[in-house]
């Protein structure tokens, strides 16, 4: 037996400009811009992440504070303490707040290692083979044994 899929629905944005599932997961750059959209309405107001997760209901404060940091790179809102943190809006908030926006990451990717060249195995080494008992400090004989297709 087979379930009918589950039709998708949309909630509308707080400006409209985009939609995203509910309880999905927001299109990239979306959640910057609705953040971006509460600094901007509270312009000169010093929030916390937790103060801009309760104007935006069921969003983490963690997710919000990652926004925030991005927001602050890109120079589209500006940090002003760090015990409590909070983020403040600049004059160029507006334009984050319309759409959403690329902000390039404040550290650059590593580019990745070339593998090394292949070296050919060492050569075994000229240990002889021992074959029979060997006699160990203390006087004892040690009967060497085969493991894994070697004799230790």
């Amino acid at each position: 037996m087979t379930t009918p899929a589950t039709p998708t629905t949309t909630a509308p944005a707080a400006s409209g400009t985009t939609t995203a599932p509910a309880g999905g997961r927001l299109p990239n750059g979306e959640l910057r811009r609705q953040v971006a959209e509460v600094l901007a309405a509270r312009a000169g107001t010093e929030l916390t992440p937790r103060d801009i997760s309760a104007a935006l209901a069921g969003r983490s404060s963690g997710a919000i504070g990652n926004a925030l940091a991005a927001l602050t790179a890109g120079g589209y809102a500006e940090q002003t303490s760090t015990k409590p943190i909070r983020y403040r809006s600049t004059p160029t908030t507006a334009d984050a707040a319309t759409a959403p926006v690329a902000i390039p990451s404040g550290t650059p990717r590593r580019p990745r290692a070339t593998p090394p060249a292949t070296t050919p195995p060492p050569a075994p080494s000229a240990v002889p083979t021992v074959t029979g008992p060997v006699t160990r400090p203390n006087g004892q004989l040690y009967h060497p044994r085969t493991l894994s297709g070697c004799r230790t």
